[in-house]
Parts: structure tokens; sequence; C-alpha cells
């Protein structure tokens, strides 16, 4: 996958996740170059090891820090729970997605 559709799916997210929460702030960073190599990306090479083909994953580990009012007077869980259906609902598959969310204050 090329820089541009990855900034585009990161783009994507964030759009989503600014049309839905309605955000006062919202970063949403691609961490999957941190995590090129590591077990479980890439794909079993056929010698009885780990092949590192991740680096053409794209876009595997996503990290959203959000605030948001729409966030006053429910869960963490609940939170988590609303922000991991938003991202899903762009159809973008990830490896892992770490969510700093909390009420706008």
């Amino acid at each position: 996958m090329d820089k541009n559709s990855e900034a585009l799916l990161i783009q994507r997210i964030k759009a989503t996740l600014k049309h839905k929460f309605k955000p006062c702030r919202l970063d949403v960073v691609d961490d999957s170059a941190l995590h090129r190599g590591h077990a479980g990306l890439g794909k079993h090479d056929g010698e009885g090891g780990e092949g590192d083909d991740s680096s053409e994953l794209g876009v595997t580990h996503v990290r959203i820090f959000i605030r948001s009012a729409q966030f006053k007077g429910i869960s963490r869980l609940s939170m988590h729970r609303a922000i991991y259906a938003a991202v899903h609902s762009t159809g973008q598959k990830l490896h892992s997605l770490t969510v700093d969310a909390k009420p706008s204050e």
C-alpha cells in the first residue's frame, strides 16, 4: 500500500470520528511503522518461520486521542465501543487500535 492510500485511510477514520462525535480535540495517528516485523503481522513464509512482508499491509496500528461533549455521562467502555464501531464502519481492518477518549471539559 502506498503512502497516499495510507494517508487517505487515516483521513477517512478521522472524518468518520468527526462526523459521529463532533470532538473538540481529535488526533488520529498511524503507528504502523513502529510495529513492522512484529509477530502476527507478516505472512507465513512456508519455511517454518514468519516472513516479514508487513510493510505491504499499510495501516495496521492506529492511535486515537479524542475529547467530545458526547462522552459526558457514559462509561469508558461505552466510549471505546462507540469509537471501535465508528472505526469499523470505515471498512479498515486494523491489528491494533489504541484509544484515549474522555468527555470534553
